[in-house]
């Protein structure tokens, strides 16, 4: 390994050192081992790094891993913008305020409105609903799609209405 690299190497040890110092789990083990050097560690030639405590060979593990993810320089990081699922002509102000979505089941092929979000059942070919839910009839508001995708939040076209 070069000198630059070992450098370079060194100074990212000190800069984990100095973040896994904040870590509880880290704290934890240096009050649990007052007499040992938990960051105690070995350089191979080759440029790895070898920790004599396991806790800190799998923070450095993450480390690393984390490494790999982070954001290039130079990039922002923005939100994904969630796609509007269901039929957008549902119009809330229709429902009752305790009404959180609107949608058309695939069993019965009614439309509903429901206080609560269902889980798709493909095998009954049907929205399942949670133990406690209330929903009643809706308008179908032209809609005319795949009833699995007909799902539209309350919250979704507010979001929307406000953009």
């Amino acid at each position: 390994m070069s000198t630059i690299n070992k450098d370079d190497l060194i100074a990212e040890i000190q800069a984990f050192k100095d973040e896994a110092l904040k870590m509880h789990l880290v704290q934890n083990l240096i009050d649990h081992c007052p007499e040992t050097d938990v960051f105690d560690h070995d350089i191979s030639p080759d440029g790895r790094v070898y920790w004599m405590k396991a806790q800190i060979s799998q923070v450095w593990e993450f480390w690393q891993s984390a490494k790999t993810y982070a954001v290039p320089e130079g990039y922002k990081v923005t939100k994904k913008p969630k796609l509007q699922i269901g039929n957008p002509n549902v119009d809330f102000s229709q429902a009752p305020d305790w009404v959180k979505y609107w949608l058309k089941d695939g069993h019965s092929n009614k439309c509903l409105w429901s206080n609560v979000r269902p889980t798709l059942d493909t095998d009954l070919d049907s929205f399942v609903f949670p133990y406690k839910y209330r929903a009643i009839d809706a308008p179908d508001f032209g809609f005319d799609g795949d009833w699995k995708k007909s799902i539209t939040s309350r919250k979704a076209m507010e979001t929307q209405a406000a953009a």
